[in-house]
């Protein structure tokens, strides 16, 4: 792993960012096989080397059951901000990784909108670890207006999810 050694800390972006904020991870997180690491600062040949040494179908994931799934910046949707969010993961007191804040996290689930997402916000909520009422102003954060509609249009859809689980979202909260 030469080629990744040199690398600097990576930003984890998915639903395994939940870990630099919290020790009790949602059973969806437990459940996941892959981590999603923004690697905007990355070359595309390290980008190749990360695929092959991490990613699917790489002997890592052969031997862990696990692996690395390198993204842009361009695929995902996040709030304004969300960079001076971003929060430490530690490994033996140093710093491994960087992680998306729970509502930066759940900005951009919203916005990809799977049921994957949706579970994992939900059990986010139930846990404490997501605050509805913040969760919408991110929402609104979000700079492009064609991603905001679609982060608009998806936001019912957790709404209703939220509510059929027992989670009660204030109507005032929407306007």
């Amino acid at each position: 792993m030469t080629e990744l050694s040199r690398l600097r800390a990576p930003v984890l972006v998915g639903s395994q960012a939940i870990h630099g904020a919290v020790e009790q991870v949602p059973e969806s997180v437990t459940a996941s096989f892959e981590a999603d690491f923004l690697l905007d600062h990355v070359a595309p040949s390290d980008l190749r080397a990360i695929g092959r040494e991490l990613g699917a179908f790489s002997e890592y994931q052969d031997s862990t059951g696990t692996h690395a799934d390198p993204v842009r910046r361009s695929i995902l949707t996040l709030p304004r901000n969300w960079e001076s969010r971003l929060q430490p993961l530690t490994d033996c007191g140093r710093d491994v990784a960087l992680c998306l804040e729970p509502h930066d996290i759940s900005v951009s689930k919203i916005a990809a909108g799977r049921d994957k997402d949706w579970t994992f916000i939900g059990e986010c909520t139930v846990a404490g670890i997501i605050d509805v009422p913040l969760l919408l102003k991110r929402c609104e954060a979000v700079p492009e207006h064609s991603r905001r509609l679609i982060v608009a249009r998806n936001l019912k859809v957790l709404v209703e999810r939220l509510e059929s689980g027992g989670v009660t979202v204030d109507p005032v909260l929407l306007a």
